[in-house]
């Protein structure tokens, strides 16, 4: 049996984890359609 203070630290773990993920993905996004305007000024 694992105990509720567990369950709920893993779940908070797993909700960040998601979250960082998230922010990665959107700083990548954000910086490949940064390079894309700046070849197309070019």
């Amino acid at each position: 049996m694992n105990h509720p203070t567990d369950f709920t630290s893993n779940l908070h773990l797993f909700t960040s984890n998601i979250n960082k993920t998230a922010h990665v993905r959107k700083k990548i996004l954000t910086q490949k359609s940064g390079i894309s305007l700046q070849k197309k000024r070019k």
